[in-house]
């Protein structure tokens, strides 16, 4: 009977350890598992909070857009509909207009050049039409003779080698890059030219 009692006994810390034993490791499965589920619906719920905010966000925004909308119309119907009253009298006639001419631009240029800034700096109208043809065309060809250009006609050819700047280079004009502000002078001035009918 003894034997029987302490086998039973055995068996039954045998079982009590071996549930012991396998129990720890099922209840670590159990909680790393239910962590794991837990991680994942606090993520849900995190992204589905940005979700939510963001769209909130945007209607925000359409909605502050739409109301500029309106009070842009409101403002606009306001002006259109503001109704104007002119009374004129005798004395709320306005002043006789006043046209005035512009004044011719002095030209200015030195013993060696007509505009010396022809190169650098945009002529003006008045500038031009205030020289003589003679002038207009030392003018408009000192502007190649800076580069170097050859003339072919004697009354430049004399006047521009008889200048201590000019150094002859080039007797083909297509030799020659005008910059832009020298190509709206050259045509400036040759418009002119060809207004008053000079040809040289």
């Amino acid at each position: 009977m003894k034997k029987k009692i302490v086998s039973v006994i055995v068996a039954i810390v045998s079982v009590a350890c071996f549930i012991g034993c396998s129990r720890p490791a099922d209840k670590e499965e159990v909680d790393i598992e239910s962590i794991k589920e837990q991680v994942r619906a606090e993520l849900e719920e995190e992204n589905e909070k940005a979700k939510e905010e963001e769209e909130e966000k945007r209607q925000e925004e359409e909605r502050i857009k739409e109301q500029v909308k309106e009070e842009v119309k409101r403002q606009n119907a306001k002006n259109d509909n503001k109704d104007v009253n002119i009374n004129i009298t005798e004395d709320s006639k306005p002043d006789p207009v006043v046209i005035v001419q512009e004044k011719p631009q002095p030209v200015y240029y030195s013993s060696d050049f007509i505009f010396p800034q022809s190169s650098t700096e945009y002529l003006s109208q008045s500038q031009v039409s205030s020289l003589s043809d003679y002038q207009l065309g030392i003018a408009r060809n000192e502007i190649y003779a800076r580069h170097g250009y050859i003339f072919k006609l004697d009354r430049f050819k004399s006047y521009f080698e008889s200048q201590s700047w000019y150094v002859p280079r080039y007797s083909d004009a297509s030799s020659i890059s005008l910059n832009e502000i020298e190509t709206y002078n050259v045509a400036l001035i040759k418009a002119e030219e060809d207004s008053r009918g000079v040809q040289w």
